[in-house]
This record gives structure tokens, sequence and C-alpha cells, in this order.
């Protein structure tokens, strides 16, 4: 009876120590989950303020810095409710920036529990603190690659002294810095990446072109030519219009497309084709009111004709107009970028909803109706 009651006691013992060893797994399971919830608000918040910053960027010609989530929905227009991060821009310069998210009330030894995205939209993670702008001292040796439009270089460069920013401490990791010669490549431990500014000599017969062969452009290509509708580069200090603005169409009495004429050697001649595409847009729209107006109440049966302000301008052509802009660009630009479609066309991939209130915020200064 002893040996039983001893065997059985083991029996119970044993069995503490699995439910136990379950317990332990279970809970870590779950906070494994929890975690990769929490990360992914950052991460799609991140990713939101990015797309926000490219879009400012493209309208005011500038990148902006925020210190705060409230600052950033300020200045960005966007309406985000920090729950697990806060968030804010640091180390804005002409050509790039870092938007980080920081773990609200998670104090970690290292640091606070941080996620950064840069321009290009690299994530940098862990624990550790990001301080801002960093000066990194010492010598290293790289390989980077200088992209810039279609021109590639590659090299091998060495440099020492002091690398100002770094490799800023982001995620626990410190940078090396360091600057160096090289074709396309410095110092520091990652080597360092080189933009050179592309100059274009983009030919407008070349972009009709390009557009005539495009199943999303060739409708409007047949339409500039049926309706005798001219193209031309202009200085654009001549109108009252912003510097900023790529293009405009000044209605059928004008029967003008106007390209910015810096646009000229700005842009491939792919994005002056998906420019036209957008400008023909509205121009289809003051020759075919009728079909639009058909096609709007179609797609939104709760409105009726009196809603519309076809013709004229809205937030809905706007969108029709980008959304052939995109299709286009989308379609032809194989390889080429452009700083300003690519800006709209990562807002464009957010979806219709976004999308428009992104172009409420480009156009406030028309006032422009929804419909």
């Amino acid at each position: 009876m002893r040996e039983k009651r001893a065997f059985i006691l083991l029996e119970i013992i044993i069995a503490s120590i699995i439910l136990a060893l379950l317990i332990g797994i279970s809970i870590h399971i779950y906070h494994s989950a929890l975690e990769k919830s929490k990360s992914a608000e950052a991460i799609i918040k991140v990713g939101m303020i990015r797309s926000a910053e490219e879009f400012h960027k493209f309208d005011k010609g500038t990148y902006i810095a925020a210190e705060s989530t409230e600052e950033i929905n300020r200045l960005l227009g966007l309406n985000i409710v920090p729950k697990y991060y806060e968030y804010r821009v640091a180390d804005v310069t002409d050509d790039n920036y870092i938007v980080i998210a920081e773990r609200i009330g998670e104090d970690i030894e290292a640091g606070r529990l941080t996620l950064a995205m840069d321009k290009s939209g690299l994530i940098f993670g862990g624990y550790g603190p990001y301080p801002g702008p960093g000066i990194g001292t010492g010598t290293g040796t790289g390989t980077g690659v200088g992209t810039g439009g279609d021109v590639t270089g590659t090299g091998t460069g060495t440099g020492g002294g002091t690398g100002t920013g770094g490799e800023t401490d982001i995620g626990g990791e410190t940078g090396d810095g360091g600057t160096g010669g090289g074709a396309g490549g410095g110092g520091g431990r990652r080597g360092r990446i080189i933009s050179a500014k592309r100059t274009y000599n983009s030919d407008l017969g070349n972009a009709l072109n390009m557009l005539n062969g495009s199943q999303n452009g060739q409708y409007f290509y047949n339409l500039i030519k049926q309706k005798n509708i001219a193209i031309i580069y202009d200085d654009f200090s001549k109108y009252p219009v912003s510097s900023s603005v790529l293009a405009f169409w000044w209605g059928i009495g004008n029967n003008i497309i106007y390209i910015n004429e810096k646009l000229r050697t700005e842009s491939p001649e792919s994005a002056i084709a998906a420019i036209i595409a957008h400008e023909a847009t509205h121009a289809d729209y003051d020759y075919y009111p009728q079909k639009w107006i058909n096609l709007t109440l179609e797609r939104h049966p709760e409105l009726t004709e009196d809603d519309l302000h076809i013709p004229g301008n809205s937030i809905d052509q706007e969108y029709n107009a980008f959304t052939s802009q995109m299709l286009t660009w989308k379609e032809i630009k194989g390889s080429d970028v452009d700083r300003n479609i690519d800006a709209w066309e990562a807002i464009y991939d957010q979806g219709e909803e976004y999308m428009k209130s992104r172009i409420k915020v480009a156009y406030a200064g028309q006032d422009l109706p929804d419909y």
C-alpha cells in the first residue's frame, strides 16, 4: 500500500510539472501574439504617416517634423489615435525623414520599445532608444549603390572622421558613422546610399505615343486627336496657379492641356503621359458631360442629378482623373520613377475613401463639392 501511495504522489508531481510547463508555454504564446498585434499597429500607422509625408512633399515641396501624434494629425491632416505607440517625425531633411513609434508606458531597460521607418519604407525595430540626430565617429569601409532615375552606379569607398547623423541608434544598433569616396559608396557599416538627380528631356510627342500604346491611355489619346486638343509645356508663373501644380486644363474654349515646363527635365516621358491622361479626363467631362452624369449616378444611386456639378469640377471628378493617371502610370512606367506620381500612387493604393480625403486636403483652396 505504501509503494502504491508513493507512485501516485510521483504521478501528481509529474502532472503538476507538465501542467506548469503547458501554462508557461501558453502564456508565452499569448504574449507573443499580443506583441505582434501591438507591433502591427505601429507598422500600419507609421506607413500612413509616411504616405502623408510624401503627399505633403508633393503638395508643399517639403517634409515636416512633428514632436507628437497630435502634431502629426494637425500638420498632415491625419486622425491617428495612439493606442500602444506614440508617434513623431524626426531627422527631417530635403530628401528624407524618420517616422518613429515609441511604446507608451513600457520602459525597457535599454530604452523604449521603438520602431522607425525612413522615406524608403525600410523598417528598424528592437529594444533601444531613438535619440534623434546622432554623431558617429570612426573609420569604416563599405560598398554602396547610388540610384537616380535610370542611372545606377556602384562603388566601394573608405572613410574616416565624423558622420553627422551616421547610423543613428535605432533598435539598439549603434552605427559607425564615417564618410568616404567611391562611385556610389562610402564609409559606414552598411555602406552609404548616394542618390543622383536624374535630368530628362521629355518630348511630348513621345509621351503621346506611350499613351497611345497603353490600354488605359489609348482612349484619351484618341480624344486628344479627335478634339484637336493642344498639349504644351509652359511657364506656370504666368498663370494664377501654384508653382507646385503639374498641369491643368482650362476648358473647351481654350482646348489646351498645359504641362508645367519644369517637368520637361524633372519627369520621364511615362510620367508625362500619365499626367496627360489625368488632364484628358477633365476634358472628357467637358466634352461628354452626360456620359459622366450617367456613370456617376450608376456608381452612386443615392445621388440625384441635382447633386452633381457636371460640367464643373468636384472631388469625385479629381478622383476619376487620378484613377486614369494611376492606371496609365502603373501600365507604362516600367523601371521609371517619379517623385510626385509615386507619392500619389502610394495614396491611391490605400483605397478610394482615403484618396478622396487627401484630394480634399490638396484642393482645399478650391472648395470643391463632393460630386
